[in-house]
């Protein structure tokens, strides 16, 4: 009898140890420098307002050294008259430097873990966003916006999507600025 009960609990600890080398392999940490294929996509969109105030933005660091941003006023469905205009999409260059420290940025910040505690007080009516991550030839689980995880973690979050917007250049937030008051002006609610 005692044979059979240590027998279980040998081929228990067997299966546990097998399925945690499994997973160490899952989470393997990151390289210590920053990939070539790390390719970093933050996208930001306003609280619910009326059509006119609303628009959202996307930021797609890399892969390399290569930054797109991307901005369309109003709702992007066809559900809302007039229909909101076209994308903008304008590119931009970003150093080593940049991307290195973005990637550093995202190491210290934990961002490369697969799961992510969503908090039970998410903010009614406030902004939403979202990061993708792919480095090393995988592609990481979207990351919530701050405020739908975590404090702690919604800390970190926002120190990465922070330095993601100050990557784009201040010449492209004033054009999207500018495109974003012409389009409230022009708007005609019929």
């Amino acid at each position: 009898m005692k044979l059979k009960y240590r027998a279980s609990i040998l081929a228990v600890v067997i299966i546990v140890f097998i399925t945690m080398i499994n997973c160490m392999s899952c989470y393997a940490e990151p390289a210590e420098e920053c990939p070539e294929d790390l390719t970093v996509k933050f996208y930001w969109n306003t609280p619910p307002l009326s059509p006119e105030y609303n628009y959202y933005y996307g930021i797609t660091i890399g892969p390399g050294l290569q930054g797109l941003f991307e901005y369309q006023p109003g709702y992007p469905d066809t559900s809302w008259e007039p229909l909101s205009p076209d994308v903008w999409e304008v590119s931009f260059e970003v150093s080593q430097d940049q991307m290195d420290h973005l990637y550093q940025l995202l190491i210290e910040n934990d961002l490369f873990k697969r799961k992510w505690e969503t908090t039970d007080e998410v903010a009614v009516g406030g902004s939403s966003s979202s990061i993708k991550i792919i480095a090393n030839g995988r592609e990481y689980d979207k990351i919530p916006g701050e405020s739908e995880i975590k404090p702690e973690d919604g800390k970190k979050v926002y120190i990465v999507s922070d330095y993601l917007r100050k990557i784009v250049p201040t010449n492209i937030w004033e054009e999207m600025e500018k495109r974003q008051s012409q389009f409230e002006e022009s708007y005609n609610d019929e």
